[in-house]
């Protein structure tokens, strides 16, 4: 059982030509929609959160883009090909060939998260966002 999960998950990551219909659609699924659920939330929590929560939600994207100033920063000084430019796996979403580290996508979804549990006023939405980074990454 753990060896077939150990092949799905490869198989998902890395698309090969033998990945089932259903992987490749749940990865895309979580691969293009981290992003913009985190900014629908981010959104939702600005709007309906308390003066206290809202200072919470602005620390964290401060925080966010901070740490994409630090990702670019690491993206110039250290180039690591993204997989399908190093012709490792098949291609199945159209990204520009940029550096692959630090992943951007787990840089915010994780920044966001790990910010809201330091201000722990709404830690909750902060964990939600860690889990939701770890699929995505």
């Amino acid at each position: 059982m753990l060896q077939h999960l150990n092949d799905t998950l490869f198989v998902a990551i890395n698309a090969s030509s033998q990945a089932s219909s259903i992987v490749v659609a749940v990865a895309r699924v979580i691969a293009e929609s981290g992003e913009p659920l985190a900014a629908v939330i981010v959104a939702g929590l600005w709007i309906w959160s308390d003066r206290q929560q809202r200072a919470s939600v602005l620390t964290a994207v401060i925080a966010v883009l901070v740490a994409l100033g630090i990702d670019k920063a690491i993206g110039f000084i250290w180039f690591e090909p993204r997989p399908f430019v190093a012709g490792i796996c098949r291609t199945l979403l159209a990204h520009v060939p940029d550096n692959s580290f630090p992943i951007d996508h787990a840089t915010v979804l994780w920044t966001l998260g790990w910010t809201l549990v330091a201000t722990t006023v709404l830690r909750g939405w902060g964990w939600l966002f860690i889990v939701i980074g770890f699929p995505v990454a």
